[in-house]
């Protein structure tokens, strides 16, 4: 999740082309809705600093609401 667009394609790009597959988000609402449909998402890759809710922010969130259903790994960038 990246609030520039670019940064979320081109990351996708590159991780799609290595065989890995990807989900962009552009906000943290849009990280939250995608993180609930797939269930197959084991880790997030999240923007630190972020209008709105932060990507640490995010993360607490999502780990409340998944706490005991879902497992996650991250990793912050900036």
């Amino acid at each position: 999740m990246d609030d520039e667009s670019e940064a979320v394609d081109e990351l996708l790009e590159f991780l799609q082309a290595e065989g890995y597959p990807c989900y962009g988000a552009s906000s943290s609402a849009i990280a939250q809705q995608v993180f609930s449909e797939h269930s197959d998402i084991a880790l997030l890759i999240v923007d630190l600093k972020m209008p709105g809710q932060s990507g640490l922010e995010l993360l607490r969130q999502l780990h409340q609401d998944w706490a005991g259903k879902r497992s996650f790994s991250a990793i912050l960038i900036s």
